[in-house]
């Protein structure tokens, strides 16, 4: 498998991850990813990353990409940022 690091504009990744299987929806869809943080020595490093896996079908890729930003967006908003 291939895997690769983003940053996203979040406080913590592990709060979005459960903000997403909790709370977020785009027409019935979320979306799950590692939380950055598990993969350095210090965890906070990682705190703003997640682990992305490259998945051969490149829709659904895609799509993983555009419900982690709506996520984003979503989530920002519902915090007043």
């Amino acid at each position: 498998a291939f895997y690769t690091m983003a940053k996203l504009p979040v406080d913590s990744t592990e709060r979005f991850q459960l903000y997403l299987l909790q709370e977020f929806e785009d027409n019935g869809e979320t979306v799950m990813f590692a939380p950055g943080s598990g993969f350095y020595a210090d965890p906070a490093d990682g705190r703003s990353e997640i682990r992305i896996a490259y998945v051969h079908n490149c829709d659904y890729l895609r799509r993983a990409i555009q419900l982690v930003g709506k996520g984003v967006a979503a989530y920002n908003a519902k915090r007043g940022v």
